[in-house]
């Protein structure tokens, strides 16, 4: 893994841990996989929209992989 998304990776770790309220990430994976899952589709929608439009498209997929990376990652460990 490249060093960015290992930095990428470690500051999701982080965020874990914060206080819900204080911090988005947290919020986010302290609602399980459910709400992980409709975050994820909801990037996923946007991206296909970017897509079609021809707009947005590299912010959109960032978007994308970051909520996956966010779940998967930060459940490891």
């Amino acid at each position: 893994m490249s060093e960015n998304l290992l930095n990428l990776v470690n500051t999701i770790r982080e965020r874990k841990n914060k206080d819900k309220d204080k911090s988005y990430t947290s919020s986010l994976l302290s609602g399980g996989l459910s709400k992980c899952i409709d975050k994820m589709e909801e990037e996923f929608g946007e991206l296909k929209e970017a897509l079609n439009d021809k707009s947005n498209e590299v912010h959109e997929a960032a978007d994308t992989n970051l909520s996956s990376i966010s779940h998967t990652r930060s459940s490891q460990h």
